[in-house]
């Protein structure tokens, strides 16, 4: 169950809130809920990287390049030549 909570706004400022909450289809409650929450289109690239960043680094064995070495076998023999 939401917890509700009465403001007191002025008049005008109320009516102008609905008018822009219905002009994006939401309801006032909603509104209000992603101006002052934030909608989760408001996170940035940044706001992931730093995320991303923060989180504890896991090492995993085999490594990835072990693992394409495995599957890709040997290489062939270097003759000095480049190409």
């Amino acid at each position: 169950m939401a917890n509700t909570m009465e403001i007191s706004v002025p008049e005008d400022v109320r009516l102008a809130l609905i008018a822009r909450a219905e002009a994006k289809g939401l309801s006032l409650s909603e509104y209000a809920d992603r101006e002052l929450i934030g909608d989760p289109g408001d996170v940035t690239n940044d706001m992931i990287l730093d995320y991303i960043l923060a989180q504890p680094r896991i090492h995993l064995e085999p490594s990835s390049a072990d693992i394409i070495r495995e599957l890709r076998g040997p290489l062939p023999e270097d003759d000095g030549a480049r190409r």
